[in-house]
């Protein structure tokens, strides 16, 4: 379900609503989506599609304890987004950085405690940093 506040739609899923969910085949993104947590928690999640990302609302925590997540990466993203606690290898966090919106200003891109993140180069870091971003490792 959803319901608008503010011009922003905020989908109503329980953290746990696609628990068993393991691939994504096809997402839209609507403007102003406010998908904070939506994907959370989704044990089983593995991809998601590459689509176009620009036009939400809030992403903070999006993908958040998906622990099987291996590949995640939206097209512009410019708001704040979580793959904390996910798997993504330090490729496909080189993926989602070169796929962040550039010229962002107070967004978080939160990469913690994703194996991926421990292989980083600081160079690879500087992809999302260079393009305004706060990256938590």
């Amino acid at each position: 379900s959803s319901t608008t506040y503010q011009n922003h739609t905020h989908y109503n899923a329980s953290r746990y609503a696609f628990n068993g969910l393991r691939h994504i085949n096809s997402l839209t993104i609507p403007s102003g989506a406010y998908l904070n947590g939506t994907f959370s928690g989704s044990l089983y999640l593995k991809t998601v599609p590459f689509v176009d990302a620009s036009n939400g609302y809030s992403y903070t925590g999006l993908f958040n304890s998906c622990y099987n997540l291996e590949q995640g990466a939206l097209s512009g993203t410019n708001v704040s987004i979580g793959y904390n606690r996910t798997c993504l290898s330090s490729g496909a966090i080189t993926d989602v950085f070169d796929n962040l919106a550039s010229g962002v200003t107070g967004q978080t891109i939160d990469i913690r405690y994703t194996p991926g993140t421990y292989d980083l180069h600081s160079d690879t870091i500087a992809i999302a940093t260079s393009k305004g971003w706060t990256v938590l490792t």
